[in-house]
């Protein structure tokens, strides 16, 4: 009997990796973007002698990566064939917390002056959110990208700069901006790792080495791939070669 499973995925095609391996790549049907890097799973078919794979029917993977897309709860009544929903049937036992309690609608109709207040209050309020937002992620950018030391953020001309025609601007403290780095860099560790662990095809490596100024040798290595038709790059290590 064929798996539910299925049902989370759009039909499969069959394809061949560098080692003429054959594999099954199931694309992720989720109806907005996928959360997994590959967007999609790959099943081998056949083992590198050419004998079929013991695994060339599991379902494991679809699965993990359908409630990773999907939600637990969805797939679970998927599979048993209703439909999702909350435990009430209203959106507020989804979102609200326990202790909340709805607000009671109010037929009060606003005034002109009182819409043109709101409308005012919730446009400063989003814009200020947005800019904050935005900005303290063009700061972790450009501060990784060009190398540029943390106390840059607390400068005085710098911040005069920024601050210029704007009296209501706050950059972030240097802090701040430091939990933001590593917060980036677990996204993007956790995004690299899930691309390289999913990747259908063929990965290459290649590696550097050379010695700084003050004599300490280093080694790095790098992996190259094509994702969606675009070559990408990723430094893997670093490490200082220790003397013989």
């Amino acid at each position: 009997m064929r798996s539910s499973v299925y049902q989370f995925f759009k039909s499969p095609t069959l394809l061949e990796d560098g080692d003429g391996r054959q594999y099954q790549y199931f694309k992720c049907a989720a109806p907005k973007s996928c959360k997994a890097a590959a967007k999609g799973i790959s099943r081998y078919q056949t083992n590198k002698d050419g004998s079929k794979a013991a695994d060339r029917s599991s379902t494991s993977n679809l699965m993990k990566h359908a409630k990773k897309c999907w939600g637990a709860d969805v797939v679970k009544a998927r599979m048993q064939g209703v439909e999702a929903q909350a435990k009430d049937g209203s959106i507020f036992s989804a979102f609200a917390r326990a202790k909340d309690r709805p607000v009671a609608p109010s037929n009060h109709t606003l005034t002109e002056a009182e819409l043109r207040c709101a409308s005012f209050s919730l446009f400063i309020n989003y814009a200020e959110i947005l800019t904050n937002t935005v900005t303290r992620a063009h700061i972790v950018r450009w501060i990784a990208e060009n190398n540029r030391p943390l106390s840059i953020v607390e400068d005085r001309e710098f911040k005069y700069i920024l601050g210029a025609g704007r009296p209501e601007f706050r950059l972030p403290g240097r802090r701040t901006v430091a939990r933001d780095l590593h917060a980036a860099y677990q996204h993007s560790r956790s995004y690299v790792q899930t691309l390289l662990e999913e990747y259908p095809g063929r990965l290459s490596f290649s590696t550097d080495a050379w010695t700084s100024p003050n004599h300490r040798a280093f080694v790095a290595w790098i992996v190259h791939l094509q994702h969606e038709g675009e070559l990408l790059s990723f430094p893997l290590d670093v490490y200082e070669v220790p003397e013989v």
